[in-house]
């Protein structure tokens, strides 16, 4: 934390700026309710960016903080000096570990392929974890549809991109639904389409498999959740 004595021309949301906190978070750990009536001389506690600071109020417990900020009761404690968890004191300030903000993973699909596809991959690749060529269609024997993806695949490697395969069972001519019962109903065409997916991603640098079944009948459900288990 920080502590600022407010000085002439001082306003909340330059203070906030300065020292890369919030506004809330500043009226929270000085329990001001006017962020407008600022003293000259007064003391501030800037909370940092790893903690929320919390001034304890009557009626306050551990468990009812530890709620409102989505952390555990334990985690206050190990970041904070409480002599005695069942009797705050008021008026204490305490340390509220904050979260870290959460992160996304962004797959990217293109249909195309060649060098239109890498001149996308190389305009939006730093927002992409993965990318995925649309899609190797498999085979009732087991064998997949071959696509002309090298080029997507290189430029989301130089891109810092991870390629992803995509499998399907559909097609613009086909829902599909048949097929898959086909090939999901039959352990030595699974087993085969397996292998053919671990070659292709071994051959092509994939780092994962994407599995876009859709139109999958009722009947077939026990037989896709093996397949995906497998």
């Amino acid at each position: 934390m920080y502590i600022h004595v407010v000085n002439r021309g001082d306003v909340m949301w330059k203070l906030a700026d300065y020292y890369h906190s919030t506004i809330p978070q500043i009226l929270e750990a000085n329990g001001i309710t006017n962020p407008n009536q600022l003293l000259i001389g007064q003391s501030l506690v800037i909370p940092s960016e790893d903690y929320y600071l919390y001034k304890i109020r009557p009626k306050d417990t551990l468990w009812n903080i530890a709620n409102k900020y989505k952390v555990t009761v334990n985690e206050i404690l190990l970041n904070n000096t409480i002599e005695n968890p069942n009797n705050l004191i008021v008026g204490t300030i305490i340390n509220i570990p904050q979260k870290p903000k959460p992160t996304i993973e962004v797959n990217g699909y293109t249909y195309m392929f060649g060098d239109d596809a890498a001149s996308i991959i190389n305009e939006v690749g730093d927002y992409l974890t993965y990318m995925s060529p649309f899609a190797y269609l498999i085979r009732q024997d087991g064998t997949l549809q071959p696509i002309k993806d090298d080029a997507v695949i290189n430029a989301a490697i130089q891109n810092n991109t991870l390629p992803m395969m995509c499998i399907t069972n559909f097609s613009l001519t086909s829902r599909g639904e048949n097929l898959a019962s086909v090939v999901l109903n039959n352990p030595q065409i699974v087993e085969a389409l397996q292998n053919n997916i671990l070659s292709t991603m071994r051959n092509k640098r994939y780092v994962g498999v994407n599995i876009d079944f859709e139109n999958v009948l009722p009947k077939d459900r026990e037989a896709y959740n093996n397949f995906l288990a497998s």
